[in-house]
């Protein structure tokens, strides 16, 4: 099974989104999408199956929402 680590610079107007593979390359920027977090998982869930989806971030003045939101269907977050 590929893993995907996701990378999210969380900001509350925009998420900008990198995705590396496992591996030796590079990460690549996804996208940058507003801050919604449907429409962020929308985006995870277009990475492949969530048990191959790793996700990132430091959570900010916004406090946890993307971490909730995340593990409330099934996306590893830390």
């Amino acid at each position: 099974m590929l893993i995907r680590y996701v990378g999210l610079d969380v900001h509350n107007d925009s998420i900008k989104i990198a995705v590396a593979e496992e591996g030796r390359e590079p990460a690549k920027f996804l996208a940058s999408i507003p801050g919604e977090n449907s429409k962020l998982i929308r985006q995870m869930n277009k990475l492949g199956p969530s048990r191959s989806v790793r996700s990132y971030y430091e959570a900010g003045p916004g406090g946890y929402t993307v971490y909730r939101a995340f593990t409330a269907v099934g996306i590893h977050c830390r």
